[in-house]
């Protein structure tokens, strides 16, 4: 009987859990402010957007004539540098991850435990009413012997 009590309470606990899981909005933001960034450390590995110049210079004598320049540049770095930027960004990733599952299992555990909490109190409040109920069974009954001359007033007391 006690471990069809003890599942029924664990399950409730679990289906709880799970609605905290799905519905806080803490947890839902950082899931957000894990995914920027993930989007943020991803930022920036790729060689910058190549330049391009045009320009064109009138001549002041005519016997110079006119020039037009065109240039085209692009900044890259050693490709060793970039192997080791991914490397770097998957490893933030990974912390960013790490982060957020840290928090999350903090405020899980600490729902866990309300309702853990929960559960013992409801269960002793529900002994201390037998335990009432007894009591008061018990006081009827030694009500109706001591009216009934069975007992004395000290064994009522």
């Amino acid at each position: 009987m006690f471990a069809n009590l003890t599942s029924f309470a664990q399950s409730v606990c679990e289906a709880v859990l799970q609605q905290i899981e799905a519905n806080n909005t803490t947890l839902a933001a950082l899931r957000q402010q894990t995914e920027a960034q993930k989007l943020g450390n991803r930022t920036g590995l790729a060689p910058a957007n190549p330049e391009i110049e045009f320009n064109y210079l009138w001549g002041n004598p005519s016997v110079i004539g006119n020039r037009t320049d065109f240039s085209v540049t692009q900044t890259f770095y050693f490709p060793t540098a970039y192997a080791h930027r991914n490397r770097i960004a998957n490893l933030q990733n990974v912390n960013a991850e790490l982060a957020y599952k840290a928090e999350r299992l903090n405020i899980l555990l600490s729902a866990k435990q309300t309702c853990i909490e929960l559960t013992y109190h409801n269960a002793l409040a529900q002994e201390y009413a037998i335990r009432l109920q007894n009591a008061e069974l018990i006081a009827n009954a030694y009500k109706t012997r001591l009216e009934k001359g069975d007992i004395s007033i000290l064994e009522h007391n």
